[in-house]
């Protein structure tokens, strides 16, 4: 701002002495008269003396007092700055502690919880997606108990990290559950930051390390948002001394700054004032204060020179005007001793102008002040709000003022607006024009305008613009241009939040709601309509209406559980059956927690969730163990006879051993094909398969075809150990033992539907002739004695020349339509 002083005249009068007329004593009268004149002209020059002694001792004694009380208000303003800005340092240190204190604790419960691999797998992206809206946290890690690093928001993610030997982590490894980190200089980041590290403990074992970094950044914009002048400084420590943070910070992990602002004992008060020294010999004051939500100190300290600036200035200026007062009073005091023989009126006129003269200076020189410190203030505020303070006369299409933040935050020049009031249209967003057209009638209006500009450099803002008409000025108009484009974006993620949680919410098969505790107003999504078996725009009005659709057997313990998310501390949390209007019952789910304010709880926020499904999975479950187990006991019945027949049919142990295992082998390929059936049986054409399957190098020996036929679960272990060992004694001693020799097996179903029977032949040729058994063995105890009386099976086995033949006729259960599926054969 810049201020016109109006010219001003002082008029100095002056007469001249009448004449006298010489006649008879006219010499002794000239005589007389002279004396007189000189005599009073002595005398006033003695008057004169002193009075411009008394003047300049009166100016020197006002200027001194003034002097002194503007050194100490002047220097009050500069503690008063440090303070604020200590407080507003403080206020965002807490922030940054807080977010980082939730964040933490949220990934160290889930870490609890489900365990590292959860969070730092499918768990992650949900915390990555926190950080979003958080701009101050710089990025986030997770560490195993050994120190290396298992997730990071930093791209790309270090390769095989540790972190094991730094001392944050080792003390957070010997007991330590949450430390803030000195100030660092990341090795990956290449950047300052300090550290909110939580260690993950779960039963007292160590888990590993959360931690999130702040970054230095943050505080680089809120350092120059505060314009504290040069040399001025910030910084936080622990109560140990160490340095948090700090602005200006190091370069390039160089030990430049300001260092230390506070002596150790400033670490353990709550607050204070102090005067310091900069490592470059510049006085500081220094105020400090200690944060309630984390063992810090913050400190803010701004030059000393700089703050009294502005009253050296002054001092200057008081100091020449005197100057100047001075030598006006001398000029009048040598202009009243000329003129003190001349008429005394004319004396007494020309003291009476000094006099006035004086009075007016005092008074221009407080004027001077006054404005001064004015435009100062104006100034300070001006730059210190960061928003853009305007002034104009639309009428005249003109802007009369703009405060210093026009240029940060427009890209342009103020003088340009100046010259052009259109400048500032100009720089709005083209979408947006249309809708300011008649901005200035809004603003009379009292309507806050937001819109966006386009900066030069291609970005965009969004403007939130404030104006109001001047009531002293008719046609003039000022407003207040505030940048709110993080407020803008905070307020589109908190949508797409919600929007995500409502999708996530629908799709995990959730459905929030909840209640006022003051009206018992109960809200609730359209989902949990849907779970009650209402329409989806039905609503539950109060909790006694949604009390009233539970289970009467679970009514009363629901409604006992359901207040305790009313109590300090309190969680809802229940599994409970609802009866549907169709008579239905299902199984739910529900969790609720008090939301407490100044006043206390006001409200429950919860989900409920349809777990009937879960509930007859795990019927199912319990079932399926049941027949588990009975299974069990049958395969162990099936090894120990197969142990007892093997046991009786070899000659030795090491022989029992190799028999033993193969047909344990069998046993357990066929049980395989049932558990991948999930027990609904096994495909004949797979029995056949499986046990070829050691023989791949004589596929050619090999063949087998006839329908798909799916075998009854209690009959595949059985039909797999016949087959396993036809296989094996035609390695032994049949055809699979020669080059020449071949099995042929085929298969075929006969009868009606009820009445069906499965024909099997197995045909050995060009093998070796076949000597007879001295005693029955295993496999034709299987094929005599088993097939026959757990399957009710005819079994025919023929030997001959070179060959075996085994005809197997055994009954199938009906079915109920015939299989399309295409027959089965080895040779596909």
């Amino acid at each position: 701002m810049s201020f016109a002083w109006r010219p001003f005249s002082v008029t100095v009068l002056s007469g001249g002495g009448a004449g006298c007329a010489a006649t008879g004593g006219g010499e002794a009268m000239k005589i007389r008269k002279f004396r007189s004149a000189e005599r009073f002209a002595s005398a006033a020059q003695v008057w004169l003396l002193g009075t411009v002694i008394a003047v300049v001792a009166v100016a020197v004694a006002f200027f001194a007092l003034g002097g002194y009380r503007d050194y100490d208000v002047t220097l009050e303003k500069g503690w008063s700055q440090a303070e604020t800005t200590a407080l507003v340092l403080a206020e965002q240190a807490s922030r940054m502690i807080e977010i980082s204190e939730i964040l933490t604790a949220e990934i160290a419960d889930a870490a609890i919880r489900d365990g590292l691999d959860h969070v730092t797998g499918a768990g992650w992206p949900r915390f990555l997606d926190r950080l979003e809206p958080v701009p101050q946290i710089g990025s986030l890690w997770i560490l195993d108990a050994d120190g290396t690093v298992l997730a990071s928001s930093f791209r790309p993610v270090p390769a095989a990290t540790s972190f094991a030997d730094s001392d944050y982590f080792q003390r957070l490894k010997s007991g330590t559950r949450v430390l803030i980190s000195p100030l660092m200089f990341g090795q990956f980041s290449r950047v300052w930051f300090f550290g909110y590290n939580r260690a993950i403990v779960k039963d007292g074992a160590f888990l590993g390390v959360v931690q999130v970094s702040i970054h230095a950044d943050h505080f680089k914009s809120f350092f120059e948002r505060l314009a504290l002048g040069p040399d001025a400084a910030i910084g936080i420590y622990d109560t140990d001394g160490a340095v948090v943070m700090r602005w200006p910070l190091p370069e390039n992990g160089a030990p430049t700054g300001p260092g230390h602002l506070l002596p150790p004992g400033a670490m353990q008060a709550a607050a204070g004032r102090l005067e310091s020294t900069s490592p470059a010999g510049v006085p500081l004051l220094v105020a400090y204060r200690r944060l309630d939500r984390a063992p810090l100190v913050v400190a803010a300290a701004v030059s000393k020179d700089n703050v009294l600036a502005p009253f050296r200035t002054r001092l200057a200026w008081g100091v020449m005007l005197l100057g100047i007062g001075g030598a006006i009073v001398a000029v009048l005091g040598a202009a009243a001793f000329g003129t003190a023989r001349r008429e005394r009126a004319a004396q007494v006129m020309e003291r009476a102008a000094a006099r006035k003269l004086a009075a007016m200076l005092a008074d221009r020189n407080h004027l001077v002040q006054s404005l001064q410190e004015s435009e100062r203030r104006f100034d300070q505020i001006a730059a210190a709000i960061g928003d853009v303070f305007w002034i104009a006369e639309p009428a005249a299409r003109r802007y009369i003022y703009v405060s210093p933040a026009y240029v940060t935050l427009w890209g342009r020049s103020a003088e340009a607006l100046y010259l052009d009031a259109s400048e500032w249209a100009a720089a709005v967003h083209p979408d947006d024009r249309d809708r300011l057209r008649d901005s200035w009638s809004m603003i009379a209006a009292g309507r806050d305008l937001q819109y966006r500009i386009i900066r030069p450099d291609g970005s965009i803002r969004w403007i939130r613009d404030h104006g109001f008409p001047v009531a002293d000025a008719p046609g003039r108009f000022a407003g207040i241009a505030a940048d709110v484009t993080d407020l803008v974006a905070a307020e589109a993620a908190e949508r797409a939040e919600a929007a995500r949680m409502r999708v996530a919410l629908r799709a995990g098969g959730l459905a929030a709601f909840a209640l006022d505790v003051v009206d018992g107003t109960f809200v609730h999504d359209p989902a949990l309509a849907e779970m009650l078996g209402l329409p989806a725009d039905a609503r539950v009005p109060t909790e006694a209406d949604f009390i009233a659709a539970i289970h009467p057997e679970d009514r009363d313990r629901c409604a006992a559980e359901f207040r305790k998310a009313f109590r300090p501390a309190g969680l809802f949390r229940a599994e409970f059956r609802i009866i549907r209007p169709d008579g239905q019952t299902r199984w739910l789910i529900g969790a609720a927690e008090g939301v407490r304010t100044a006043t206390g709880i006001v409200q429950a926020v919860g989900f409920t969730g349809d777990i009937t499904e879960r509930k007859l999975a795990h019927d199912r479950q319990a079932l399926l163990i049941r027949e588990l187990h009975h299974r069990v006991k049958n395969i162990l019945s099936v090894a120990q006879a197969i142990a007892g027949i093997s046991l009786r049919s070899v000659r030795s142990l090491d022989e029992f051993r190799e028999v033993f295992s193969e047909r344990l082998v069998a046993l357990g390929r066929t049980h395989s094909l049932l558990i991948d059936s999930g027990w609904a049986g096994a495909q004949l054409a797979d029995l056949f398969r499986l046990e070829f399957e050691p023989y791949a190098d004589r596929a050619h020996q090999l063949h087998y075809e006839g329908p798909q036929v799916l075998m009854p679960p209690g009959t595949v272990v059985t039909f797999g150990l016949a087959v396993h060992e036809l296989v094996t004694n035609s390695a032994k001693y049949g055809a699979l033992s020669v080059p020449e020799g071949r099995i042929e097996v085929s298969w075929r179903v006969e009868g009606s539907e009820s009445v069906r029977r499965l024909k099997i032949d197995w045909v050995e040729t060009g093998g070796l002739t076949p000597a007879a058994p001295k005693h029955a063995g295993f496999g034709t105890q299987l094929l005599q004695k088993i097939l026959p009386g757990q399957l009710r099976a005819d079994v025919k086995v023929s030997h001959s020349d070179g060959g075996l033949r085994v005809a197997i006729d055994a009954p199938l259960p009906a079915e109920g339509a015939p299989d399309p599926t295409p027959p089965v054969s080895s040779a596909a």
